[in-house]
């Protein structure tokens, strides 16, 4: 009992920390996407599929539901803790390495972005097993990690295109409205479906781990 308070509390410094570490450099990041009003305009667009996303998520979880305070951190870690690794792995492997652009895109980012999501599920594996009662609880716990990094990422996405400057064309409303569509309501699961394997796997792991 000593060890697992002990466990929970290490847990909670830990995830606390890195997202307060991540915040900085994200926040600061966010602020320089673009205007004032472009990154109020991409935050409110981007923020529209998180409240119907998380919903789905607490209906999965109605019947023996998580702690709010460890859902909560699943967000903040997935929006601030793993877009900033991402990121500052991908910028290594650019100037460092040399990784193309391409390169990076199609191997680099993948890797990195679920690594990044993937490690809040170990942590919660060997430090608040006890939270995890199977594969479902997995699910839910990588689809708040995964909503709120695509709640970020959106936002960059979208800054980007109606300022004109992810090289998809001249930008402006018609651009942040295509951007809106083929991100927010095509495919608002999509970060949180790839961070899912990794829910699945940690499911499968607690057994085992008994």
């Amino acid at each position: 009992m000593v060890r697992t308070r002990r466990q929970g509390v290490a847990f909670t410094v830990v995830v606390t920390v890195l997202v307060a570490l991540g915040a900085l450099p994200m926040l600061l990041i966010l602020a320089l996407a673009g205007a004032p009003g472009t990154v109020l305009l991409a935050t409110a667009l981007a923020a529209l599929p998180v409240g119907p996303l998380v919903g789905c998520y607490l209906w999965l979880d109605r019947y023996e539901p998580e702690p709010k305070s460890l859902l909560a951190l699943g967000l903040l870690w997935g929006g601030f803790v793993a877009t900033a690794g991402a990121l500052l792995v991908q910028g290594i492997g650019g100037l460092v390495i040399g990784v193309s652009e391409v390169a990076s895109l199609a191997i680099v980012a993948p890797l990195t972005e679920e690594a990044g999501k993937g490690a809040f599920l170990v942590l919660l594996l060997w430090l608040r097993r006890a939270e995890l009662d199977g594969i479902l609880d997995g699910i839910v716990y990588a689809g708040m990690v995964g909503v709120g990094f695509a709640f970020v990422e959106n936002i960059l996405y979208l800054a980007a295109a109606y300022d004109g400057t992810d090289g998809m064309g001249p930008g402006g409303t018609e651009a942040v409205t295509a951007t809106f569509v083929v991100r927010c309501l095509f495919s608002p699961f999509a970060h949180p479906l790839f961070t899912t394997f990794i829910g699945i796997g940690v499911g499968v792991a607690v057994p085992s781990r008994s």
